[in-house]
């Protein structure tokens, strides 16, 4: 059954040591072997050899013909094929007894009931401690749960080592009766220093002595043809002869401890004869047997590390959310983007987005604000926006031609604070009747329709009616009517009389009363407020509203008209309609994704949005990105940090329960199955991390924009930074940090995966000894 040729082992590197040299032996399919011999003989390393917890240096062990094992053969073969009884008994300390027993069987897919484990129990005398935790067992209660595990297996093959250690004398008698019966069915081989119970029970006696055999005696065995031998005596079949080989065995077999020799009837020899087969035994094959490891087994071993390691396994996951919380800050800063924060701006209702010409220059500190006419080829560019949001072009006003009246019956806006009222327009804007309505603006009255013709907001029906004069045709000012009795009038625009057909409704009656608050009044009041008057004050309520292809006449007849007469005609420059262009204005995306691709776009090409909020943006960036670096460096040794401390958490782990994982491994669990428990252990601690990380950025993100908008607004001179969210949440941060948390846990679950693959199990339950 088991052939063993020429085996060495050698262990250490640069000190080497010879535990067996050269070792040939062979041994039946049944029968009860003792292997005796000193301590450092090597016999401990000749049964883990057999039972393939250990690999030979050199030579072959070949079982039941078999001499290559793949690794999941090898699983098979301990699973089924062969029972160890440990010296050190290798019981699971998280499983009670009887849990113990039938584990061995539940790795194979099989179960045994609660009778079969009660007799076991029986059989070995702890029948009461069916359910007791192992820990709270003695050592003899425990060696003989180790017994009955073996017995349990119903193996072909039982190797012990010491089994009858910590027993007294009549239960060792007991355990050695029950070997004896077994090997009548077995091979049982007995690592043993106990020379008299060897010599009571043994078939076969060998002797081990400095890695090699120094005798094999057979015992209780067959021999020549039909010669018998066991404890009464040596048996020899009618009618054999004798002859001087026979007499010369009998003499050695009688040598040690003589025996009666008689001649019994009967008696037939039929030596044994290695046959080649493929089952280990008992009906199971090793190419076909698959070994597991049940759930609720690795359930219970998984959380019992867990739990037994709290403090460090709390510790771990701070320090991970940590780290994940610093690297996500960075990812925060160092993805700040202009598209982001406009989103967040006008997403909050703001119509629409005026886009000029120029660009904020590194380090931001300061801004082109030239504000260079644009040309067809900035238009061309424009014409390619995201999704075709289109666009309506924005024409400055030409030496502010366009003014309400060249005097104001009120106060005006100054330096020195005052009032915002302002009777000079900003620009105008090249629309249509459908188009306003991208604005979210109403009309009362008509959209004009020809190049003479404007809407005016409610705004400049304001200032007109409360503190200008607007002239009529026939040269009367009027004050004080009604914003809609100006439709129909034609007002004198400074340099330009045009008729208005309709009020355009911006919304402005909501801010009629702050509108004449003094600015210093203002800023201090509500900074939404203040930012949305500065931003519609700019953009929209100066604003004039004209029909398509209305500028060409706008300009041509201001200019000519702002000539003085004594000027001859052909002296006057014509002016170029196409420089006038002083911005274009996209109707704010209804999704705030659409908001921020927008924005993007506009800020590729150099192009800036001219809000008052705008400026802050540009240069928050600078500030922001030296924060990220700073964030960025301190990321980089957390996050090494937190690798090297979930890598010492999992190797700590596999540390601490390293001997148990080669017990499981010598029952014939697969090293990946093992895997598992690394893989839910760094699961358990990337969920709970996530969460916590999750947490952590979000209130820190929270907690940064409020402690940077103070220091922003003193930098700036400015309250209008409440508005600004410098961080905005993103996905990114959170899944590039969830990705560098699941690379973490992949290398400290690859790095024990591979030192349970590549030791033997016998190296796991030593601690790598």
């Amino acid at each position: 059954m088991i052939e063993i040729r020429d085996v060495t082992k050698v262990y250490g590197k640069e000190v080497q040591t010879d535990a067996l040299r050269g070792v040939s032996l062979s041994f039946p399919d049944k029968g009860l072997v003792f292997i005796v011999g000193k301590s450092g003989s090597g016999k401990t390393t000749l049964l883990n050899l057999i039972a393939k917890l250990d690999a030979p240096t050199s030579g072959t062990i070949t079982i039941d013909g078999k001499t290559d094992f793949t690794p999941s053969e090898e699983d098979a073969f301990r699973n089924r094929g062969v029972g160890v009884i440990f010296q050190e008994l290798n019981l699971l300390t998280d499983f009670t007894t009887a849990e113990n027993i039938a584990l061995p069987q539940k790795i194979s897919g099989q179960a045994l009931s609660n009778g079969q484990i009660d007799a076991l129990l029986d059989k070995v005398g702890i029948k009461s401690f069916k359910n007791t935790p192992v820990t709270r067992l003695s050592v003899g209660q425990k060696q003989r749960v180790a017994i009955a595990r073996v017995l349990a297996k119903d193996a072909k093959i039982i190797l012990a080592d010491e089994p009858t250690g910590s027993l007294d004398a009549a239960n060792g008698k007991q355990i050695f009766d029950i070997f004896k019966a077994v090997s009548r069915e077995k091979l049982v081989i007995i690592i043993t220093h106990d020379k008299e119970n060897a010599l009571e029970y043994a078939d076969r006696i060998i002797e081990i002595q400095s890695g090699t055999v120094a005798s094999d005696r057979i015992r209780n065995a067959e021999f020549q043809d039909g010669v018998t031998q066991d404890r009464s005596g040596i048996f020899i079949p009618l009618g054999q002869k004798f002859s001087a080989e026979l007499a010369a065995a009998l003499n050695g077999l009688n040598a040690e401890k003589p025996k009666p020799i008689s001649f019994r009837a009967g008696q037939k020899f039929e030596p044994f004869v290695a046959e080649e087969c493929e089952s280990g035994g008992n009906g199971y094959s090793i190419d076909s047997l698959k070994t597991h490891l049940p759930v609720e087994v690795l359930k219970r071993f998984t959380f019992s590390k867990i739990k037994n390691t709290k403090a460090r396994f709390v510790a771990a996951l701070v320090v991970i959310a940590i780290s994940l919380t610093v690297f996500g800050i960075s990812l925060a800063f160092s993805s700040y983007n202009l598209g982001l924060i406009g989103a967040e701006y006008f997403d909050e209702g703001d119509r629409g987005i005026f886009v000029n010409k120029g660009e904020y220059l590194p380090p931001f500190d300061y801004f082109d604000r030239n504000e260079t006419p644009m040309t067809s080829a900035d238009l061309a560019y424009f014409n390619g926006a995201p999704e075709g949001i289109p666009y309506d072009v924005v024409y400055s006003v030409p030496n502010d031609a366009l003014c309400f009246n060249p005097s104001l019956k009120g106060k005006h806006e100054t330096s020195s604070g005052g009032y915002y009222v302002t009777a000079s327009p900003k620009a105008f804007i090249e629309t249509s009747a459908a188009g306003l309505k991208g604005y979210g603006f109403s009309i009362t009255g008509e959209f004009p329709s020809s190049q003479n013709e404007v809407a005016i907001t409610d705004y400049a029906a304001f200032v007109m009616t409360h503190f200008a004069g607007a002239v009529t045709e026939g040269g009367t000012a009027v004050y004080g009517v009604e914003p809609t009795g100006l439709i129909g009038l034609t007002i004198d625009f400074d340099f330009l009389d045009l008729t208005v057909t309709g009020i355009v409704n911006t919304g402005f009656e909501e801010y009629k009363d702050v509108i004449t608050m003094s600015k210093a009044a203002l800023n201090n009041s509500d900074e939404k407020t203040c930012l949305e008057v500065e931003s519609n004050l700019y953009n929209y309520w100066n604003a004039l509203f004209f029909p398509k292809g209305a500028h060409e006449f706008v300009y041509t007849e201001a200019i000519i008209n702002s000539v003085p007469p004594t000027v001859p005609a052909e002296t006057v420059v014509k002016f170029d309609t196409a420089a006038a262009i002083f911005a274009v204005h996209f109707v704010t995306p209804e999704d705030k994704d659409d908001i921020r691709e927008l924005i993007n776009f506009i800020d590729a090409k150099g192009y800036y949005y001219s809000e008052t909020f705008a400026d802050l943006v540009y240069l928050t960036y600078n500030d922001l990105s030296i924060y990220g670096k700073v964030f960025a460096y301190i990321s980089i040794l957390l996050a090494v940090t937190a690798a090297l401390f979930v890598v010492e958490y999992m190797l700590s782990s596999l540390k601490d329960r390293q001997s148990e994982l080669g017990i499981m491994r010598a029952m014939g669990v697969k090293s990946a199955d093992l895997t598992l428990i690394f893989v839910i252990i760094g699961g358990v601690i990337l969920l709970i991390s996530a969460v916590l990380q999750t947490a952590f950025l979000s209130g820190t993100i929270a907690i940064l924009n409020a402690a940077l908008r103070p220091s922003l607004a003193i930098k700036y001179g400015t309250t209008l930074t409440s508005h600004i969210r410098p961080l905005v949440f993103t996905a990114a941060p959170f899944l590039w940090s969830y990705l560098l948390l699941f690379g973490i846990l992949a290398v400290s679950v690859i790095i024990p995966s591979i030192i349970l693959a590549k030791y033997k199990p016998i190296k796991l339950i030593k601690g790598g000894n």
